[in-house]
């Protein structure tokens, strides 16, 4: 199961998520599991995202079956960092509705 924490620190907005885990829906060969691919896929985007487009608004660390952002916004990038985590958090929800037992999002205040 992949484990996906929103983690706001105590502050009224996501300061730091994580992701663990592997799906297991396909017993397929390495790339054929769509969940893991659907999970590593909107990962993908955060790391781009927070590495090349808005660099220094979050910090990243990612290793296999792991990824951490931790939210720095710089002042004025606060609306732009919020509507793309947004997006994203919506995005993750629906996974986990559409596979549960598969994916598993929690927040954390």
């Amino acid at each position: 199961m992949i484990r996906i924490v929103l983690d706001n620190q105590g502050q009224d907005r996501l300061r730091r998520l994580t992701v663990e885990g592997h799906a297991g829906f396909s017993d397929q060969e390495h790339g054929g599991d769509i969940v893991c691919s659907a999970v590593s896929a909107l990962v993908g985007f955060l790391g781009i995202t927070f590495t090349e487009v808005l660099p220094g608004a979050g910090s990243v660390q990612a290793a296999d079956g792991y990824f951490e952002l931790r939210l720095e916004p710089q002042p004025g990038q606060e609306a732009v960092v919020g509507l793309v985590m947004d997006g994203w958090c919506r995005s993750v929800r629906h996974l986990e509705e559409n596979y549960r037992g598969w994916v598993k999002v929690e927040e954390q205040k």
